[in-house]
């Protein structure tokens, strides 16, 4: 599996995927069995990169569900808004490849497709 744009600024460590996965799913909280789900990290990384983030100020703890505490990114961090800034800017950049790709793509296919009408005449 490639390492997604972001990651590769952020690093693949387990700080990384985390500060990804919370990122990407800011609208929602999460417990650390879905965290676990969404970056394969081991429990016990998430817990202690989960406290060290809280400390931080970068993640808050929202509500429990039973006995699960949920998380979330802390959108009024400034430097979760600048993460988001980068993030905004990596998607555009990626949109931008994919634009230019279909556009290079497009015009294969009408060379192809011209090469073939000229060599029927």
């Amino acid at each position: 599996m490639s390492k997604s744009a972001l990651l590769k600024i952020l690093g693949n460590g387990p700080t990384g995927k985390l500060l990804e996965h919370l990122l990407m799913g800011r609208e929602f909280d999460y417990t650390v069995a879905d965290i676990h789900e969404g970056t394969r990290l081991s429990r016990l990384t998430i817990e202690k990169k989960l406290k060290e983030m809280i400390e931080d100020k970068i993640v808050n703890k929202t509500r429990k569900i039973g006995k699960s505490q949920l998380y979330k990114i802390n959108l009024k961090d400034y430097r979760v808004q600048a993460l988001l800034q980068l993030l905004e800017a990596v998607i555009e950049k990626q949109e931008e490849k994919i634009s230019e790709a279909a556009k290079e793509e497009k015009t294969e296919q009408q060379l192809k497709e011209h090469s073939s009408l000229t060599e029927k005449k």
